[in-house]
């Protein structure tokens, strides 16, 4: 330090403590906080914003749980004996932390009848799963309808000034989330067009009367198998269930409707036994929320 003034050196130490001081901070968080696992896969990973996964990392962090994400090969989730020792080891993982199975573990683990809450005797465990299932201490049930809601509303805000229509592409799955979309809107400024009755005609046909009433933003909750309809006409853009994330064109892209996982993390039970007395019926709501412009 020979040569800095007494100021810079006062400066110099105060930083070298400062990163001592977060140094170790971070080094009792790796060693002492809790572990919460998301079991992911390969198509999970890639449509999932990683954004979201950051978000997720910060509101675990904030309750002293490490965010660990693992992806295990085809081959582990293949049959019921595979999964059961890959769901075995996570015991060494976890411990009396907590486990999160991603959409496809979970469904393979309803599929093989896999006790996962049992194999995981310490651990909170959750599934992601449509209906309610015993073979996890909860399961999350996905509601895409209150992340379409919310798409909605924030689209409204800004096109009811413009005079600017909409229109929500989608087959009968998706249909499901019509009233809650238009409800955001005013009267006729959103036009639907649903495939009830699969026809290759129903993409181009589409794209024509969108065309005609000069419409340049679709919402799309669920339109399985007609992917084209966001290739079609690069003038239109388009708000989509996240799945579909990766087939739309990025400069088409205005925004995904998506699992809140942050959210999750600041309301989720974090022990088992918690887990077991504060969820009713062993399911809870998985949250959508909206990102985009």
């Amino acid at each position: 330090m020979k040569g800095l003034s007494k100021t810079a050196k006062r400066i110099l130490v105060a930083m070298v403590v400062i990163i001592a001081i977060m140094a170790a901070v971070v080094g009792a968080f790796l060693l002492t906080a809790q572990r919460f696992v998301v079991v992911s896969d390969a198509a999970w990973s890639l449509v999932m914003p990683k954004k979201e996964f950051s978000r997720m990392r910060f509101a675990l962090a904030r309750k002293w749980h490490r965010l660990i994400i693992l992806q295990p090969d085809a081959s582990e989730l293949g049959d019921s004996q595979s999964l059961e020792s890959f769901i075995y080891d996570l015991n060494d993982e976890v411990g009396d932390g907590v486990v999160l199975f991603g959409p496809l573990a979970s469904s393979k683990i309803v599929e093989y009848n896999v006790k996962a809450s049992s194999i995981l005797e310490k651990a909170a465990v959750y599934g992601i799963y449509g209906t309610e299932s015993p073979l996890f201490d909860a399961t999350f049930v996905p509601n895409p309808g209150s992340g379409w809601e919310r798409a909605a509303s924030a689209v409204a805000k800004k096109v009811s000034s413009m005079s600017q229509n909409i229109a929500i592409v989608s087959d009968s799955k998706g249909s499901v989330y019509n009233e809650a979309i238009m409800s955001q809107f005013q009267d006729k400024m959103v036009s639907a067009y649903i495939n009830e009755d699969p026809s290759r005609l129903f993409v181009s046909n589409t794209i024509q009367e969108m065309n005609r009433l000069g419409i340049v933003l679709g919402m799309c909750p669920h339109l399985e198998g007609f992917y084209n309809v966001f290739t079609m006409d690069e003038t239109i853009s388009w708000i989509v269930d996240y799945r579909y994330s990766t087939i739309v064109p990025s400069k088409q892209l205005y925004g995904t409707v998506l699992p809140d996982l942050s959210g999750l993390a600041k309301t989720i039970p974090l022990k088992k036994e918690a887990l077991r007395t504060e969820v009713s019926g062993g399911t809870l709501d998985l949250e959508f929320k909206y990102d985009g412009k």
